[in-house]
């Protein structure tokens, strides 16, 4: 739930033009990563940064058998959250793909 308040509050607002359409970024988290995390290593799905342009689309998908926090986002097992990135700002948060939970940045730029 926490996810989709998220990537609404990223996405297109009513109003206006749509942001032109831009490449999309992909995090795909395999089955297994927790354990991998559990055991203090990175699988190194995530950098401490992923910089984008107003259009692309970040798309996160979880095939873990337990959640994980990506910037803003919360994916839970076995789910996907996409999100058209509309606005132009920096939103950061927690990621649970790192043993030490490390902060990432989605900064998203204007075309």
């Amino acid at each position: 739930m926490a996810a989709l308040a998220v990537a609404g509050a990223l996405g297109a607002c009513g109003g206006g033009e749509a942001p032109p359409a831009g490449r999309a970024i992909v995090i795909d988290v395999p089955r297994g990563a927790a354990a991998q995390i559990a055991r203090g290593e990175d699988p190194g799905l995530v950098p401490a940064r992923i910089d984008a342009r107003v259009g692309d689309t970040l798309k996160l998908v979880n095939r873990d058998v337990r959640s994980h926090a990506i910037g803003p986002f919360l994916v839970g097992p076995g789910q996907r959250v996409e999100s058209r990135l509309a606005r132009a700002g920096t939103y950061e948060g927690d990621c649970t793909l790192h043993p030490e939970r490390r902060e990432v940045a989605i900064v998203v730029r204007e075309r």
